[in-house]
């Protein structure tokens, strides 16, 4: 765990015992990269840690996976395609705090994907406020 979920519920202290027993263990390897499926990994791991002295390169695996495929490294069958449209939600923390709205896209076309644009997308996407302790939710069932 990267911690960012105690910080997010007020508990600093968490968070940093957290990112320094991670910054221990990544001490022990050797690496070029770290790959993320998760955009608050993305964030914590590639901004926040940087107040405990770190540089890591962070990827999210949209970004992977959109460069390689416009390298054309991963094959594809685009016979298949896919049907209907599709819809791209973005995560906060991955469009508006990391400004990575453009990968996640490009996979779903060159997938063979038809794209629609929500009304609250990219930098403006709509947050569930899961990452922040779930403070949409308790606005939304406060305002109910």
């Amino acid at each position: 765990m990267h911690g960012r979920p105690g910080a997010a519920h007020g508990n600093e202290y968490l968070f940093a015992q957290l990112a320094q027993e991670n910054i221990e263990t990544f001490k022990q390897y050797k690496f070029r990269k770290i790959l993320v499926t998760c955009p608050h990994c993305l964030n914590s791991l590639g901004k926040d840690y940087r107040e405990f002295g770190t540089s890591y390169t962070v990827l999210h695996h949209s970004q992977l996976l959109a460069e390689l495929m416009a390298k054309g490294q991963v094959p594809l069958d685009l016979a298949r395609g896919l049907d209907g449209l599709v819809t791209f939600h973005d995560p906060c923390y991955l469009g508006r705090y990391n400004d990575t709205v453009a990968p996640p896209r490009e996979v779903l076309v060159r997938l063979g994907a038809k794209t629609v644009e929500m009304e609250k997308s990219r930098k403006n996407g709509f947050c569930c406020g899961a990452g922040a302790a779930g403070s949409s939710s308790r606005r939304r069932s406060a305002s109910a």
